[in-house]
């Protein structure tokens, strides 16, 4: 209940994140909380610098997270429920990123098209 509108929020995750996540809270040297909330820019930055990744800021993963799912075939009003983007034309604007898989598709469904 930590959030702008005091609303709860689940967030799907893959297998492979859940077992990271609770492989994090096993290890923990208390009964604190996995990551630690007082500076996340800081922490965000370093753990970029280290995973050797530039430009990325974590609201980045969103449009990552829109943008596999729809690739992967979830319809585009779930995807809006899930990432809380209630107006369609903002998360066409903002978040869905064109990638070269999908540049690839389209290519192929222009040649289907073509008959060639």
């Amino acid at each position: 209940m930590n959030t702008k509108t005091l609303t709860a929020r689940v967030v799907p995750v893959s297998a492979r994140l859940l077992a990271a996540l609770q492989s994090l809270y096993n290890k923990r040297t208390d009964d604190g909380l996995v990551f630690d909330s007082g500076d996340f820019k800081r922490s965000w930055r370093t753990a970029c610098k280290l995973a050797g990744v530039v430009g990325c800021h974590f609201h980045d993963l969103r449009a990552t997270f829109a943008t596999r799912l729809i690739s992967a075939g979830m319809r585009v009003a779930e995807v809006a429920k899930i990432t809380r983007r209630s107006n369609l034309q903002t998360l066409y604007a903002h978040y869905l990123r064109v990638n070269g898989d999908a540049v690839e598709r389209a290519a192929s469904l222009l040649d289907r098209m073509n008959g060639e």
